[in-house]
């Protein structure tokens, strides 16, 4: 399993890194800047202020890639004690070097690497039953390829966390620590949970009921509305000299009647709105275009053409 562990670390730990090597072409601008940050990150390493000068020589390789920079982020990195960054980035700036005929960068980069080796601590994941079709893994939120499930793959010490998802299923988030540099974390995936599915009857149904109760909701609120207006009018003809008693009381029931006028509105557009797309939804789902998933608390409809 040995022999597999420097290709690992460099799928599994640089990619993020040299995905800068595809972007458009560096700007003069864009250069000035990488070198600003690759000057002051450099002399913050040079004091051992890791910490601060990891995340600028990091910048400078992601805007302007090169072998002399991701040196120095990989002397960095292993200062900063982050060892299986550090050991894939040599790996990477020695490709790098190697081919630029750089014979010096190389020689630099293997030392490190053959020093880094023993001191590497690794996390080998596996799968109980497989994952669904679309599945995707990531460990502490960076994409982790499904080619390397099963192998052993090069990763710092301290608690780390892999999230699993896929289309119809529940999430899965599984937290870990990894040990002591030379040993091996074993976590197993377990098989995600297929989430419930509404039927077409049940939206349908639904959506019924949802419609029944919303026209009766405005109905309540046409209602009101009608009591509302006769109530005020006649208050107005009790106060139209000064209001008596009875002018008061017509004045208050007829707000009184407005405020459930406005409710039975409100609410009854609502549950009429949700009553009519739960009835199109059960309809597409009935026709074999759609399937819907509760998720959590709510649902996700996927739709299909």
């Amino acid at each position: 399993m040995v022999g597999f562990r420097p290709l690992l670390v460099t799928l599994a730990v640089t990619a993020p890194i040299h995905a800068g090597a595809f972007a458009e072409p560096v700007s003069s601008e864009e250069r000035t800047l990488a070198e600003a940050l690759f000057v002051e990150g450099k002399a913050l390493a040079d004091q051992g202020r890791f910490s601060e000068a990891c995340p600028k020589l990091a910048e400078s390789h992601r805007i302007d890639p090169g072998a002399g920079v991701l040196l120095n982020l990989a002397i960095c990195h292993e200062g900063e004690g982050r060892l299986a960054a550090a050991w894939g980035e040599f790996r990477e700036a020695r490709a790098l070097s190697n081919t630029e005929g750089r014979q010096d960068r190389v020689d630099l980069a293997t030392e490190h690497i053959v020093a880094l080796e023993p001191r590497l601590s690794f996390v080998a994941i596996s799968l109980e039953g497989g994952l669904p079709v679309g599945a995707t893994l990531s460990v502490d939120g960076a994409p982790f390829p499904m080619t390397l499930v099963g192998t052993e793959t090069p990763l710092d010490p301290g608690t780390h966390v892999i999230d699993v998802a896929a289309a119809g299923h529940r999430s899965t988030q599984i937290t870990f620590e990894v040990g002591a540099p030379g040993l091996t974390k074993s976590v197993r995936i377990p098989p995600l949970e297929s989430l419930p599915t509404l039927s077409p009857g049940t939206l349908t149904t639904t959506g019924a009921v949802l419609s029944v109760a919303g026209g009766v909701g405005l109905a309540v609120g046409v209602g009101a509305a009608i009591v509302a207006a006769t109530k005020l009018s006649e208050s107005d003809e009790e106060c139209a000299f000064g209001c008596t008693s009875e002018g008061v009381t017509l004045s208050e029931e007829a707000l009184a009647a407005a405020t459930v006028s406005t409710v039975g509105f409100v609410a009854g557009g609502f549950l009429a709105a949700g009553g009519i797309t739960f009835l199109s939804v059960g309809a597409v789902m009935a026709d074999g275009d759609a399937t819907l998933l509760l998720v959590g608390t709510g649902v996700s409809l996927t739709v299909g053409f």
